[in-house]
């Protein structure tokens, strides 16, 4: 069984000190002024982890008058969030990329299901309501049936009721990342150009619909700020092609929920990045995908060593059986347990050939004994993991509308926590923050000695995860979905407006990592 996450313990909009934030909390109804600065200090000491069972008993009494207030819509809270400066620095502090430093074991005293339990009933004073949907640890598990899915609609309907959640808005905190954004330049000539591709090899307006919201080719800038033309424009491709294949075989289409004709269907597509040599086999959306899948990865050939070209291709089956257990899971109304993403969500979501495809924007190919040493292993896999994983939090909204939840790291985590949708934002931040703690630890580490292409390889890695979080974040479909406003009208760039802002420093308590990927921290 996974260890479970610690909620939050930052303040209510995460901007300031936790004592400002409760003090704005107050303001807002003079009803439960009386709270008073008392009452502020004590949540700060919650907050901050500084005698915090005798703050939350004081805070009982002041309880119950938050409790009796309007709800406090979380959009409003973001919002706020969104034109406020630097987030507040938490006791623990960022490890800096070029400082890496000890890594703590965990908060100290009392065990974490005591703690977590007085982080809980401080969160949910923040919230403006005791108890409610953030239960304790020690509920039971759920079944694994339709029990789940109508336990996740009345955990909606009550959310959407009181304003916070995926049923109101959900406030998305800061997302710490101490990494450096690079970018090669203005991505929309490369957006354009990918769009362009997609038409030649004879997908209609009917899937590319929503090629313009995808702004691949500001992320392929990001991936690759010190790459040529040619390579962005591989980097912007293969980005559409992955998100036009997750979108009509994964997540929306008609393969989504039947796992049989998804798994025929995935192998014999990525089967052409190997045997391009096929011919069609008369679906229009099969044939445009793979006929372009052939032409990718032709132009992967002209630029990488041909062993290298040839992990890339069979990295793509890895990707299609991650998806495939989010297929599988669907059609079973199987809610996978977070230990059991850990494993999945990093080749669900294409992480396999994308990290192997950024190598060849540089022309660089790290050597396989490196490649095969644990730590490197270790660093690899987090990357894929980080990549997946922030984007699961910006498109939660947009997934809850598609109903395809089961892989997505928030409806995992409320699920598995019993807890509010709006709470289970909060741990999937946290558990980002460990392992981009842990990247950034074991990048110095391994830099401080490494050999050139190892550094190369580590910076590619970096530019992945720092690029992926810059991206989500302002992408425009993610955002229209949180907004409830639909399909976006996209420029082909990313939007000036940001999902949510990125923290200098760690703003979460350290959490112990699940099991399945515990064995990282070994090298640290």
């Amino acid at each position: 069984m996974s260890t479970p996450l610690l909620p939050v313990v930052h303040g209510f909009t995460g901007i300031g000190t936790a004592a400002a934030d409760v003090r704005r909390l107050l303001g807002i109804d003079p009803a439960v002024s009386k709270m008073g600065e008392s009452g502020a200090e004590d949540f700060a000491a919650v907050s901050d982890g500084i005698d915090a069972t005798a703050a939350v008993e004081r805070m009982d009494g002041a309880g119950d008058q938050v409790a009796a207030s309007e709800s406090v819509h979380l959009d409003q809270s973001r919002r706020r969030l969104l034109r406020s400066a630097a987030p507040r620095s938490s006791d623990r502090s960022a490890v800096p990329d070029s400082q890496a430093g000890s890594y703590p074991s965990g908060p100290s005293g009392g065990t974490a299901d005591d703690f977590s339990d007085r982080m809980r009933r401080a969160a949910s004073l923040s919230n403006g309501r005791r108890g409610g949907l953030a239960s304790s640890s020690h509920a039971p598990a759920l079944p694994r049936s339709s029990d789940l899915v109508e336990f996740l609609e009345e955990v909606f309907t009550r959310e959407r009721l009181t304003g916070s959640g995926a049923g109101g808005a959900l406030d998305i905190p800061p997302i710490w990342c101490p990494l450096e954004l690079f970018s090669y330049g203005d991505g929309l000539i490369f957006q354009l150009g990918s769009e362009e591709f997609f038409r030649k090899m004879g997908l209609g307006d009917d899937l590319l619909k929503s090629a313009r919201s995808m702004c691949t080719g500001d992320l392929a800038c990001m991936y690759g700020s010190k790459s040529d033309d040619e390579g962005v424009q591989l980097m912007s491709d293969w980005l559409m092609w992955a998100l036009l294949f997750d979108d009509y075989y994964c997540d929306s289409g008609p393969y989504t929920r039947d796992p049989t004709a998804y798994n025929h269907a995935a192998l014999n597509l990525m089967q052409y990045a190997i045997d391009p040599e096929r011919g069609p086999i008369g679906d229009h959306v099969f044939d445009g995908l793979a006929a372009a899948l052939a032409d990718i990865m032709a132009r992967v050939r002209a630029r990488t060593p041909a062993e290298h070209a040839a992990m890339i291709s069979m990295a793509h089956f890895r990707w299609a059986l991650g998806a495939s257990c989010g297929v599988s899971d669907r059609s079973g109304n199987y809610m996978r347990s977070l230990d059991e993403h850990m494993i999945a969500r990093g080749p669900d979501g294409g992480g396999p050939p994308l990290v192997l495809l950024v190598e060849t924007l540089d022309r660089t190919c790290l050597d396989f004994v490196t490649r095969n040493t644990p730590e490197v292993r270790a660093m690899t896999a987090a990357t894929g993991l980080l990549f997946a994983l922030s984007t699961d939090i910006p498109s939660y909204a947009r997934e809850c509308d598609e109903h395809s939840l089961e892989s997505n790291v928030v409806g995992i985590i409320a699920t598995e926590n019993r807890c509010s949708r709006q709470e289970a934002i909060y741990r999937a931040c946290a558990l980002v923050e460990e392992i981009t703690e842990l990247f950034v630890t074991l990048k110095h580490k391994l830099a401080k000695d490494g050999t050139p292409a190892l550094r190369d390889y580590l910076e590619h890695l970096s530019n992945m995860i720092r690029g992926t979080l810059e991206w989500q974040r302002r992408l425009p479909r993610y955002y229209a979905s949180l907004d409830g406003a639909g399909q976006p009208i996209s420029t082909g760039r990313l939007s000036d407006n940001a999902i949510h802002d990125v923290s200098p420093t760690r703003l979460f308590p350290h959490i112990a990592p699940p099991e399945s990927i515990r064995w990282w921290w070994n090298y640290i």
